[in-house]
Parts: C-alpha cells; sequence; structure tokens
C-alpha cells in the first residue's frame, strides 16, 4: 500500500521513530538554537517545509509591547461613556459580557488555526466555510 509524505511522518511519528527524523531535520537546517529551526521541524513533521522567516527583533517585541500596555489607557477612555450612560454596574456587566464574547471569539478562530494553519488564514477560511458558489467572492470581500 502506498503512503503519502504526511502519512509516512505521521506513521513515523506513532512508530516512536520521531527523535530519528528530528535529528535528520536538524542536521540538515543546522543546530537547533534559533526558534526557526524549531519551526522546520514541527512543519517537517507535518509534512511541510519551512518557508517564512519567524524571529522577532527589539523593535517589533516593543511595538507590541506598546501596543499591549496602551490598551488599558483606551479602556479608562471609555469609562466617561459608561458612567454617564449606565454607571458603574453597567460597567462592570458589560465588561463581564465583553470578555466572555472575546473568549469565544478567540476559540473559535483558535480552532479554525489548529485546522488550517496557515499565515493569511482568514481568506482561507472563508473560501473553505462558505457556500461553494460565493466562496470566490466571500473570500475576495474578506480582504477589502
Amino acid at each position: 500500500m502506498a503512503t503519502t509524505p504526511l502519512e509516512k511522518t505521521e506513521l513515523r511519528g506513532r512508530n516512536g521513530n520521531k527523535m530519528a527524523d528530528d535529528a535528520a531535520i536538524i542536521e540538515e537546517s543546522g543546530s537547533l538554537d534559533s526558534g526557526r529551526n524549531k519551526d522546520s521541524v514541527v512543519m517537517a513533521r507535518m509534512g511541510k517545509k519551512q518557508q517564512l522567516n519567524r524571529s522577532f527583533g527589539f523593535i517589533p517585541v516593543l511595538a507590541l509591547s506598546s501596543t499591549v500596555l496602551s490598551s488599558w489607557e483606551s479602556i479608562c477612555a471609555t469609562f466617561a461613556a459608561g458612567l454617564v450612560n449606565g454607571g458603574s454596574v453597567a460597567l462592570v456587566y458589560g465588561f463581564i459580557l465583553a470578555a466572555i464574547g472575546t473568549m469565544c471569539l478567540a476559540a473559535s478562530l483558535a480552532e479554525m488555526a489548529s485546522i488550517t494553519p496557515i499565515s493569511g488564514a482568514q481568506y482561507h477560511w472563508t473560501a473553505q466555510f462558505a457556500p461553494k458558489r460565493a466562496a470566490a467572492f466571500v473570500s475576495w470581500m474578506q480582504g477589502e
């Protein structure tokens, strides 16, 4: 019975020979010190070839941390409208409701990302999950 490369990778992992496969991939790509080489091993297990350089320098990490830290200032700036229109009860329950909705959205995105881990995923997911007749148009509208 012929197997595809992906099936061979899955079979090797199930039989316990995964370490030998990982060693061959590490030997081919260099040392396992960088995150990129670790990604290569994971991608090879899935039957894919590593194509993207995933490395973060000082500036991108600084930009991300500034974005995360400044979200608290944005939340505090919106408190005024909530206090005027509904009071502290509206703020507390509104925050709880928004947190629950955000967690549901995150769980949904995580499920789709586990099915199809690919960059530009929202376009691919839209094309996959939309009705066949509308898939091209809906995924195009997703990008606009």
